[in-house]
């Protein structure tokens, strides 16, 4: 899985694709670690949206709103209680504008790009 991180302006009016505007390098947590490992990946790593991962399949993601909103204002350091379970995602090969009907119809602001798609 890889992260959308920005929408490119594209000036010919061309369809884009996901694979041109994907993130390749992607930043993960155990499901295991705290909330303070996640955090301080977040904060090294530039990021605020983290896969979370147990036995090498992602099975959730924490955004830095879900750190403050549901781990820390409830005082709850347990990554599994907090992360969205059943993340949305995307395959490269689809258009930005299925990501962004996605975003709408999900009320998201990130998906992850299925791994096994990216060239």
């Amino acid at each position: 899985m890889n992260i959308i991180i920005i929408y490119v302006h594209n000036t010919n009016g061309d369809n884009m694709l996901i694979k041109e505007i994907v993130k390749r390098n992607m930043v993960t947590c155990n499901i295991n670690d705290g909330i303070y490992t996640l955090s301080r990946i977040m904060e090294e790593f530039d990021v605020g949206f983290v896969p979370i991962i147990s036995e090498d399949n992602i099975v959730g993601v924490v955004t830095d709103r879900d750190i403050v909103i549901r781990g820390i204002a409830k005082d709850i350091n347990d990554i599994e209680l907090i992360m969205s379970k059943n993340p949305i995602e995307i395959d490269c090969n689809a258009s930005v504008e299925s990501a962004l009907n996605l975003f709408y119809q999900y009320k998201i602001k990130r998906l992850l790009v299925d791994r096994k798609s990216v060239v």
